[in-house]
């Protein structure tokens, strides 16, 4: 199934989450498609923020679609696993909000600029 999303251009981007959890797999996406993101994550109070953010332990897939394929992903998952609208593709900006509260904003070029040779060994971007 995933295979033939992709094949099909309905997905346009997809990484397994691992190193750093969440934050840093979208991180990786974003600096892998020259592009930034903006998440806006709700969170149940009894979840721990840091682990449902960084945690490498949680199982997941984080996959980029155009808008228009979002309910074509929504359906070919429906009876496999939850599908959680978390952000969106933006220009230079990687902002990260969780439960109306801003913890990240950054320039997308100051952080491959400033942290190219650490970041790249980590997240192998060419």
């Amino acid at each position: 199934m995933m295979q033939k999303l992709i094949l099909d251009q309905v997905i346009t981007s997809a990484d397994v989450i691992q190193k750093g959890g969440l934050v840093l797999t979208v991180l990786k996406m974003a600096l892998r498609g020259k592009n930034g993101a903006a998440l806006n994550i709700e969170l149940e109070s009894k979840y721990n923020t840091t682990a449902c953010l960084f945690s490498e332990d949680a199982f997941g897939l984080v996959v980029a679609v155009n808008s228009a394929n979002l309910l074509a992903v929504q359906s070919a998952f429906a009876s496999v696993a939850p599908v959680t609208v978390l952000g969106k593709v933006v220009g230079n900006d990687f902002k990260l909000v969780v439960n109306k509260l801003e913890f990240i904003d950054l320039r997308m070029s100051l952080i491959a600029k400033r942290n190219k040779a650490a970041f790249n060994e980590v997240v192998n971007v060419t």
